[in-house]
């Protein structure tokens, strides 16, 4: 992921048309994503410990 952030603060990428995104909005993509990685697992424990253990 952190390669996947960096690549657009390269120095060569400007060849492709490559743009640094604003910050703000960085930091929200990465907390969306942040927070649907957590939403996803606690979703996935409740469901499992529901449905198998009974």
């Amino acid at each position: 992921m952190l390669l996947t952030l960096a690549i657009p603060y390269l120095p060569f990428v400007r060849i492709f048309g490559f743009v640094p995104l604003p910050g703000q909005l960085l930091a929200t993509i990465v907390g969306i994503t942040v927070l649907y990685v957590a939403v996803t697992e606690v979703a996935t424990r409740w469901c499992y410990r529901g449905t198998w253990t009974q």
